[in-house]
């Protein structure tokens, strides 16, 4: 529980506002914060793992849990869209694969940025984040496939 107490001090209050928490132990991580010296702090910390046990800590390690898989799941795909990105720049013509997702407006709008990618060489970074963007956003629609080659 020490761990998760020290994991929870170390979180951003915009996480520790998504968690399951009750305000004693907000409370508690805030007053925890303040403190200076390594000896309180520890006693405060044991205290806040104390709460924690108290009020369900299988609920937060859940929620933290699926919080920590989505987040995998969100840096994946963008693992994904930054291979078609590269993939799409070193060949346009791989912009065809994308014509079964569907959506003719969304690739309409990646083949006018990918034009434009190919008027400019070197690529600069505003281009390629604004194929991401563009990618990302047919992401969204229809779930993209890997890239071919």
């Amino acid at each position: 529980m020490q761990d998760l107490a020290l994991q929870l001090l170390d979180g951003k209050p915009e996480w520790l506002a998504s968690l399951p928490l009750s305000q004693k132990i907000l409370d508690t991580i805030a007053k925890t914060r303040r403190i200076k010296s390594h000896i309180a702090k520890k006693r405060e910390v044991q205290f806040l793992a104390k709460l924690l046990l108290n009020n369900e800590p299988e609920h937060i390690l859940a929620t933290i849990a699926q919080q920590e898989a989505e987040e995998k799941a969100r840096a994946a795909r963008g693992d994904l869209l930054q291979r078609w990105v590269d993939a799409l720049l070193e060949d346009p013509s791989r912009l065809e694969a994308l014509y079964a997702c569907g959506q003719p407006d969304a690739l309409q709008n990646l083949r006018q940025i990918l034009r434009q990618c190919q008027k400019k060489q070197p690529v600069d970074k505003r281009q390629r984040r604004k194929l991401f963007e563009a990618l990302r956003d047919l992401d969204q629609l229809t779930p993209l496939p890997p890239p071919v080659g």
